[in-house]
């Protein structure tokens, strides 16, 4: 990597860690900071070296150059967007004789981004912290990796050459030395354990108002991420407690609910009556993410509803509520605020109970407590960035990505979710249970629709000469997970979950496909289920969903233990065909038998007249149509009875989990 000068030279830039920064986080909001974090410093990093560009031939490929075209906002707050949009590897061109002062430019960038943001958060920590073991640990948190190669040949060959520089580079570590703290033996951080905590044993009483809880214990880089509210107070960032209890909300806003609403309100009254001096309640505006019935509702009701705090909804999040917004906290000893803080929890849950009582038309029964985690990827990238073989193309491609990125955004936060990270073609992002399944099946709508404007403009290109005019594209296709589970399951726990079944859609032959893990907090197996998007599981499941209910949730079309023996009717036959002795038939008759054993299932289980709706005619007619499926040569005809099973389980249990108000007859 011999400097010339006046050479062209591509240059690949990675920075990290990517574990501290993302990885580890208690709370969502912690989660979210980390990669908007890590996206920041890419941002910095792909700005100095666009500076550093001059010649028409220079530039930025990853991140393409229009990510960067919103204006910085100030010091340690640089993006318009609440998301990450910018990976963590870059890549450009620029013409200079000595790349490597172009790398030290952009590392020098890098490094001052982090030190705002650390910067702001020790500002506001001062007195509190352990500042010593805060600035070593703050100086060397900041991985960057820099290799460059002269532009000399095909396009795609130098692009390789760079990767492998990369992962070679990657494999040398800088070992620095530690410095030693300043006590012996002191306390490891509670999310790294390879760092000390900064946190002082005797200054819990002010760490409460940042969210901090008593005895957690905190290194530097968690900090700024649990700060990131206090840096940044004009972005609402809705909790995992706020979005379970949106559907709640929802449901308070429908036309019957009027004695719910009103006792739900007058409850929330009470509270701020007897704790507004005291505590604090957030005055939150007006999101429009709540959506109301079709019968207009009073202004202010509308308002006094999407203004509730979720947490005083919860009983196992009470005690955050009061921690997290304690006022005086200056006028009392901790064992003073301790008090304080138990007295208050214990008598806001006793009038949380007294809520929940009651039974008839105006009784409130408890919020759902679970919500779906989101991660999605892209299949065979890798194979199609290969495909590429000029620089326009690969521009055209990072333009596209940019874009999906961007939608991605908008559609979670059309169905009241929220972004966490959207890089490219990786998505991580949690929503209401009620409104995952149509924010993955426009998601990877987005993407579908994405690819082929890529593949057009790759086509253009080609035309215009300056693309691969001799290799068809494959375009890549979007394989999603998500992890259902319940909020006050270990954030840690839940991302691990959401990555092993993301992991689950992307191993499934063909991938493109969907992966849902429903991990139940009362215990028992855990629900598991992983088909190919070609088979339009969540038409199938939404379509089974409208049918369990009717548009008044009168009654139950069929029931839970409808769907459950259909699973077991599955099992029974598999364990039938898996010994031959016992299944002497022709290949090809189990279908027959199936769609019969169906229908006795279906009248035992639901009568006559309801399996006779359930099986055919309208508004249902869909899902005869989808038992019709369990066709072909008898392995067929058996997997395909599995995925009904499976489907007809996963529509209901979600439809239960996600609203309060259905109730099943599980006969």
């Amino acid at each position: 990597m011999a400097e010339n000068q006046n050479r062209s030279w591509m240059m690949q830039f990675s920075i990290g860690p990517v574990q501290e920064f993302i990885a580890q986080a208690r709370k969502t909001r912690d989660l979210w900071f980390g990669s908007f974090l890590l996206a920041e410093l890419g941002k910095a990093a792909a700005r100095r070296f666009q500076e550093q560009t001059h010649d028409p031939g220079d530039g930025l490929i990853v991140p393409h150059p229009q990510v960067l075209e919103a204006p910085p906002s100030g010091e340690g707050e640089r993006s318009s967007s609440k998301v990450s949009s910018v990976a963590n590897k870059l890549l450009g061109i620029v013409t200079t004789g000595d790349p490597k002062h172009v790398a030290l430019e952009v590392r020098k960038a890098v490094e001052r981004e982090w030190q705002a943001y650390a910067m702001n958060a020790k500002r506001l920590l001062q007195g509190c912290i352990n500042e010593n073991l805060w600035d070593r640990q703050i100086k060397d948190v900041v991985e960057f990796y820099a290799v460059w190669t002269p532009l000399d040949g095909k396009y795609d060959h130098v692009r390789s050459r760079a990767e492998e520089l990369m992962a070679a580079r990657k494999t040398l570590r800088d070992f620095k030395q530690n410095e030693p703290g300043r006590l012996f033996g002191e306390k490891k951080s509670s999310l790294d354990g390879g760092r000390e905590s900064v946190l002082w044993p005797d200054q819990y009483a002010a760490y409460a108002r940042f969210g901090i809880k008593k005895n957690e214990s905190l290194d530097a880089i968690s900090l700024v991420k649990r700060l990131s509210r206090c840096m940044q107070e004009k972005r609402e960032f809705p909790s995992v407690c706020d979005v379970t209890f949106l559907h709640f909300q929802e449901q308070l806003l429908q036309p019957d609910k009027a004695a719910q609403r009103e006792r739900v309100l007058a409850y929330y009254g009470r509270m701020k009556e007897r704790y507004g001096d005291q505590l604090h309640f957030a005055e939150k505006t007006s999101s429009g993410v709540v959506q109301q019935g079709s019968v207009p509702i009073p202004a202010e009701e509308v308002h006094a509803v999407e203004a509730l705090d979720s947490r005083l909804f919860y009983e196992n999040r009470i005690h955050e509520f009061v921690a997290e917004g304690h006022k005086h906290l200056e006028k009392l000893s901790s064992d003073e605020l301790k008090r304080s803080m138990d007295d208050k929890t214990e008598a806001i849950k006793r009038s949380l109970r007294e809520l929940y009582v009651g039974a008839g038309r105006g009784a409130v029964r408890e919020p759902n407590a679970y919500y779906a985690f989101v991660m999605g990827d892209g299949d065979r990238m890798g194979q199609f960035l290969k495909s590429l073989k000029t620089r326009e193309e690969h521009l055209e491609f990072t333009l596209r990505m940019s874009e999906f990125a961007a939608r991605a955004e908008h559609i979670v936060k059309q169905h009241s979710g929220q972004l966490v990270y959207s890089g490219g073609d990786d998505v991580m992002a949690y929503l209401p249970l009620h409104r995952c399944l149509e924010a993955v099946k426009q998601l990877r709508k987005a993407f579908g629709e994405t690819m082929e404007r890529m593949a057009a403009g790759v086509a253009a290109l080609s035309e215009e000469g300056t693309g691969n005019v001799n290799e068809e594209p494959v375009l890549p296709t979007l394989s999603i997970g998500i992890a259902i589970v319940h909020m006050m399951e270990p954030l840690g726990e839940t991302r691990r979950l959401a990555m092993q079944t993301e992991r689950a859609a992307k191993q499934h032959p063909g991938k493109n496909a969907l992966a849902l893990h429903f991990q139940k907090r009362s215990g028992g197996d855990a629900m598991k289920f992983c088909v190919s998007f070609d088979k339009e599981p969540i038409e199938w499941i939404q379509g089974i969903q409208d049918a369990f209910l009717d548009q008044n949730h009168a009654r139950s079309l069929f029931s839970s233990g409808f769907a459950y023996a259909l699973r077991d009717l599955h099992r029974e036959y598999e364990s039938l065909i898996r010994n031959h002795s016992s299944w002497n038939r022709p290949d090809g008759e189990l279908q027959e038998v199936l769609r019969q054993e169906i229908t006795r299932i279906a009248r035992k289980k639901l009568g006559a007249e309801r399996a006779a709706e359930l099986l055919g005619g309208e508004p249902v007619g869909k899902l005869g149509k989808l038992l019709e499926t369990v066709r072909g040569r008898d392995k067929e005809a058996l997997e395909q009875l599995g995925l009904v099973a499976e489907l007809f389980i996963v529509a209901i249990t979600l439809k239960k989990a996600g609203d309060a108000d259905v109730e099943d007859d599980s006969n």
